[in-house]
């Protein structure tokens, strides 16, 4: 099977703490395709780029998380429900991520993040990293140096990524309730840990 041009893709990345709780992030991708490329290829395109990320990141991740299956799927505006709508399977993957952090973990719904801004000032992503060790922060605030390995995550999450030759994956969000996708434009990290509620154990990933 292959991956049309303009094609909205959602990816599902998804962790198990040592708590047993799941944590997940969700990444979207427009593709600016000049010929339809392979699942395979999109899959393991998607894959290299989101190691690359989570790697800037992984001397705050806690060691005793454990990587789960990730899934790639493309949907699209169903004008009919009103909203973005699962249409096909794209594939699966685990990648492969070091979580070197041996401190204590932070509470799970504790969360480092970064907002990845858009044309539209109401309309961002935010991704709230999965659990952080202790020695991340100090008196609550992320220390000089995780802060630099969320902002080069963000970096590289904000980048577009090539296929090949006129084949790329824009990142970007789609917009609820409206058939628009907004494509990343910048992003801001600060010092700050926030809070994500969907992650308190028994609320859900």
């Amino acid at each position: 099977m292959t991956v049309q041009d303009g094609t909205i893709l959602k990816t599902v990345y998804e962790i198990t703490n040592g708590d047993f709780s799941i944590a997940q992030n969700v990444y979207y991708h427009r593709c600016e395709f000049a010929s339809p490329q392979a699942d395979a290829v999109v899959v393991a395109a998607i894959e290299d780029h989101l190691e690359l990320a989570y790697d800037e990141v992984g001397d705050q991740h806690v060691d005793d998380m454990a990587q789960n299956l990730c899934t790639v799927q493309a949907v699209a505006w169903d004008a009919g429900e009103g909203k973005w709508l699962v249409t096909a399977l794209v594939g699966y993957f685990t990648p492969t991520f070091a979580h070197a952090n041996t401190s204590e973990p932070l509470p799970s719904l504790v969360s480092a993040f970064a907002t990845f801004t858009t044309d539209r000032p109401q309309s961002r992503g935010r991704k709230f990293l999965f659990t952080f060790g202790e020695t991340s922060q100090a008196a609550g605030i992320l220390i000089p140096a995780a802060v630099a390995d969320v902002e080069a995550y963000a970096d590289i999450i904000d980048a577009t990524t090539t296929i090949s030759a006129g084949n790329t994956l824009v990142p970007g969000v789609p917009r609820q309730s409206v058939n628009t996708f907004l494509d990343f434009n910048g992003y801001v990290v600060t010092d700050i840990l926030g809070t994500q509620r969907r992650r308190r154990p028994g609320v859900g990933a």
